[in-house]
């Protein structure tokens, strides 16, 4: 995670640790791994050239929505620029649809406390708004609707308006 602030003080690498150490719910669950010194101008959200988002569903002991089927749906949405602008809400007038998703996987997991959920990881270099929550829930849509048919996210997905 890429974040930016600003300190009127001057503020050594010792002190940027102690505090983002100090600000963990938890020990050890925000670590800094590294920091720089930016131009003033500078902001993380404009800057980033990637994003990536995890999204943890529970796991129903029938097994409702099957990972293996949600990961089917989502790996054909991987590679080229292609037009979301059916998953993006609000699009301005003007605005580019196009987004290019790097990876997109779904697999079941154990959390820590035993409890088991289907965590889906969605990458790409920019998402339109809400693009990737409207995803994930046609994605669990398309897995229960049309069971089987590995390109019914895809269809969906890329239909435009």
């Amino acid at each position: 995670q890429l974040v930016t602030f600003y300190s009127w003080v001057p503020l050594s690498p010792e002190q940027l640790h102690a505090a983002v150490a100090e600000a963990a719910p938890a020990p050890r669950t925000l670590v800094l791994r590294a920091a720089r010194r930016v131009p003033r101008a500078f902001h993380a959200t404009f800057a980033a050239t990637r994003r990536r988002y995890t999204y943890l569903l529970p796991a129903s002991p029938g097994g409702d929505v099957p990972a293996e089927a949600l990961d089917a749906l989502l790996k054909p949405l991987a590679g080229a620029a292609r037009d979301y602008r059916a998953l993006g809400r609000g699009l301005p007038k003007g605005k580019d649809p196009s987004t290019r998703i790097l990876a997109a996987a779904a697999s079941r997991v154990a959390l820590p406390c035993g409890a088991e959920v289907v965590r889906l990881d969605v990458a790409g270099d920019r998402f339109l708004r809400r693009q990737v929550r409207t995803l994930v829930a046609t994605a669990v849509h398309a897995a229960r609707s049309r069971p089987g048919d590995e390109l019914a996210l895809y269809d969906l997905a890329t239909c435009g308006d």
